[in-house]
């Protein structure tokens, strides 16, 4: 057995959804400051951008024959999920 590191699949992402995880992961930082809402859990919530790229991911494999979903689609629902508004 070869040993070494295993080759994760790439899955780029559109423009749009992009710029919505820079989003979201601009408005986490921004409450990870002292004062911030995110200040007591900062060690948790720094990672939490990151885990939800990780779990749209996640989504979208689970939903591949799923033709007409986006990583958009995917990535809105998780953060519905996570903030529970849309």
């Amino acid at each position: 057995m070869k040993m070494g590191r295993s080759r994760q699949p790439f899955l780029p992402l559109t423009a749009e959804t992009k710029a919505a995880w820079i989003a979201f992961h601009d408005a986490i930082e921004s409450e990870l400051r002292s004062g911030g809402e995110l200040y007591d859990v900062r060690d948790v919530a720094s990672k939490i951008a990151d885990n939800a790229a990780r779990i749209a991911t996640l989504f979208r494999y689970s939903s591949m024959t799923v033709a007409t979903l986006s990583d958009w689609q995917h990535l809105k629902a998780l953060l519905v999920l996570l903030l529970g508004t849309p």
